[in-house]
């Protein structure tokens, strides 16, 4: 929740509820090894975040009123994890 918007979903669903409006994402919500792993960009756009991709810097921008909140790396979490 945030910013009077109640997001929901639901594990291995392609639908995304914001305030009770239904919006199919291209992705799922899904459990792997424990964690639960959520379609970021569309979760961060329904909050109202503007979110942006630079190939130049190989990532990913969330920017909340302007101001940066957010950045990742793109690539797998093995990729990501073994540079670090």
């Amino acid at each position: 929740t945030g910013d009077n918007r109640i997001i929901k979903l639901t594990i291995g669903d392609r639908n995304l509820t914001v305030n009770n409006e239904v919006t199919e994402m291209d992705t799922a919500a899904q459990i792997v090894n424990n964690r639960t792993y959520i379609p970021v960009r569309f979760v961060a756009e329904a909050l109202g975040y503007e979110v942006n991709y630079s190939a130049t810097v190989t990532g990913w921008t969330i920017n909340a009123n302007g101001e940066y909140v957010l950045f990742t790396e793109q690539g797998t979490y093995d990729e990501i994890k073994d540079k670090h």
